[in-house]
């Protein structure tokens, strides 16, 4: 299983969640992050453990507020080792363009329109955005043979939170889709990791665990870089 690091990108800088209020989101300062500049937590993040994918949420675009591009596009030069994950809020088909080559777009469930297309001209990965056990935006959950290779569980409600992950609904998808699954939003730390492996989680996406310093040595030397 992977250890994915997220950073959610406002204004520029990087905020930590709270419970998924986004309205609540203040950019980052922790004992081990003192600053917000999205390069140098990327730096610090690398510092720690050695990852080769980055999940970035650009919160301004998904809130069609304007975008986050020049940041990531600073990270993606500055770390061109690293495989960025970006969800920038796309709502069609139409959008999906090929970026650069190591920009992998995610369309979340949270702004797409329409029903899922089987044969886009590109690579994509879906995250299926939950509020408790709603699916948030289209609906995507009878369209299973249709997902791409690569799936998201982002439960919203859980981003920065200490409730742990859901994992009755990702169980649930797990028993019926057969691509690599990931989860998101309230992972807290080895219990919760070694409960996601148990039932077939291929990897998770985590922030403030990474943030407040609960990814340890052994964790690490356990989950890091594996996949």
């Amino acid at each position: 299983m992977q250890l994915i690091p997220a950073i959610d990108l406002m204004d520029g800088k990087v905020v930590q969640a709270h419970n998924g209020m986004r309205e609540k989101y203040r950019p980052l300062k922790t004992t081990l992050f003192p600053e917000a500049h999205p390069s140098r937590v990327v730096e610090r993040i690398l510092s720690i453990f050695d990852f080769n994918i980055l999940y970035c949420a650009d919160l301004n675009a998904i809130g069609d507020n304007s975008n986050n591009l020049n940041a990531i596009h600073k990270i993606n030069n500055r770390f061109p080792e690293l495989e960025i994950w970006l969800d920038s809020g796309i709502k069609k088909y139409s959008e999906l363009t090929a970026p650069d080559k190591s920009i992998t777009t995610v369309i979340g469930t949270e702004t797409l329109t329409e029903n899922i297309i089987s044969t886009p001209n590109t690579d994509y990965i879906l995250s299926l955005d939950f509020k408790g056990n709603t699916l948030i935006g289209h609906n995507v959950l009878t369209q299973i043979s249709n997902w791409p290779s690569r799936t998201i569980v982002l439960a919203l409600d859980r981003v920065g939170s200490h409730l742990g992950p859901d994992l009755a609904q990702l169980s649930k998808i797990r028993t019926c889709y057969r691509g690599r699954l990931y989860a998101g939003g309230g992972i807290r730390g080895a219990d919760d990791l070694n409960e996601l492996a148990k039932i077939g989680i291929e990897g998770v996406l985590i922030a403030n665990t990474i943030y407040n310093g609960l990814i340890d040595q052994s964790l690490i030397s356990k989950y890091a870089g594996t996949g």
